[in-house]
């Protein structure tokens, strides 16, 4: 995976799955979050999976595809008001191992959902490497896409392995696997002007 002028110290963020006491043959998952040049690089990690990770063949030429969510992926929310409460706008972007993503814009909680669109023309560009077992998925996501500022952000996985689907995130505030909970958006990020 390219690491194109990468600078400054990296934070590993550890994600929980839901349902934690399930008897599984889960590893971990993880992500890191870096601003490099115009980008925010995101890497996401999964290790340690005795039970080997379904995942998407790479795309001949990687776009814009809706239903990720249903494969492995990685996904990022970013709501743009710095209070928790259901009435705020967020992005949603989504990875996945073939090299497609997608990228929404919401209104409110679960509303409003429509494509996520930016001027320019700099797309996220996802790669990826490793086996089933220890893999590693890169995507660098235009800061341009995000805009500048302050946002509280939630990082979170969908994993695919034969026995179905695990879900993956920094908090799940409610008593079913939930993305867009607004208690969700647990770390913040800052984008540079």
């Amino acid at each position: 995976m390219a690491d194109p002028g990468d600078r400054g110290p990296k934070s590993v963020i550890e994600l929980q799955r839901f349902d934690a006491n399930s008897d599984s043959t889960a590893g971990r998952v993880s992500v890191e979050a870096h601003i490099v040049e115009q980008y925010l690089q995101l890497v996401y990690r999964w290790r340690s999976w005795a039970e080997p990770l379904i995942l998407s063949t790479r795309a001949a030429s990687p776009q814009r595809r809706d239903e990720l969510w249903r494969n492995t992926c990685a996904e990022m929310f970013v709501a743009f008001d710095s209070e928790v409460h259901s009435n705020s706008s967020y992005l949603e972007f989504n990875f996945s191992p073939s090299g497609d993503w997608a990228a929404y814009h919401f209104d409110a909680t679960r509303k409003g959902m429509r494509p996520h669109t930016w001027s320019g023309a700099a797309v996220p560009l996802v790669s990826s490497s490793g086996s089933p077992e220890d893999f590693a998925l890169q995507a660098l996501v235009p800061l341009e896409a995000m805009g500048r500022g302050f946002y509280r952000v939630a990082y979170a996985s969908v994993v695919e392995t034969e026995h179905g689907l695990s879900y993956w995130a920094l908090k799940h505030p409610s008593d079913r696997p939930d993305f867009h909970h607004p208690e969700s958006f647990a770390a913040s990020l800052e984008f540079p002007s």
